[in-house]
């Protein structure tokens, strides 16, 4: 496949990828408004075949172990909303859940996994139910890849229980695992 473009917020997370033949890193910066800005940006610039945003995340249940890979086949902007009083009202209306249609193409023998995004890592705002995990520039992402007609992927590594204290997570861990998680992906590709 011709010219794919792997997306990361930061250098950290992208750094130990930049060695993998025939990619093209773009690092965004972190939070969905750098994510959106970047990905179009690098269509623009590089009008690639493919986009994969790569990362760490967090999970919201136990059954994805720290250090896992997943596989994003949906992602939501999940702390839209506002305040009434006390209580946090999301706006499902204006936050739609976006399905990566390229998910079926992929030979990925590791979970698959629904995400949602939030500006605020952890946030108590929101439904833990809907998702697997939470991303913080994700559902930005495939909205932006969506708008520009590029085929995309996002492939996440896991960090964090979402319910943990940030003193116990495993960044360092979830990073050092995202190279050859990115490359059992591009083998995974028809």
């Amino acid at each position: 496949m011709s010219r794919i473009v792997i997306l990361a917020a930061t250098e950290n997370e992208i750094a130990g990828c930049r060695d993998i033949e025939g990619l093209i890193p773009v690092v965004t910066g972190i939070g969905a408004t750098n994510t959106a800005i970047a990905t179009m940006s690098a269509v623009k610039g590089y009008w690639p075949a493919l986009m994969i945003q790569i990362g760490i995340a967090g999970a919201y249940g136990r059954n994805l172990p720290l250090g896992e890979a997943v596989l994003v086949a949906s992602d939501r902007q999940a702390d839209l909303g506002a305040w009434r009083g006390d209580r946090f009202e999301a706006f499902e209306n204006h936050a739609p859940l976006i399905e990566c249609p390229w998910i079926p193409d992929v030979r990925w023998k590791k979970p698959i996994v629904r995400a949602q995004s939030v500006n605020c890592a952890a946030s108590p705002l929101v439904a833990t139910e809907l998702a697997e995990i939470e991303t913080m520039e994700g559902a930005a992402f495939f909205a932006a890849a969506a708008e520009c007609e590029v085929k995309f992927l996002q492939l996440r590594t896991i960090s964090n229980y979402v319910d943990t204290p940030r003193e116990v997570w495993e960044v360092e861990r979830a990073i050092a695992a995202l190279p050859g998680a990115l490359r059992e992906l591009l083998d995974a590709l028809d």
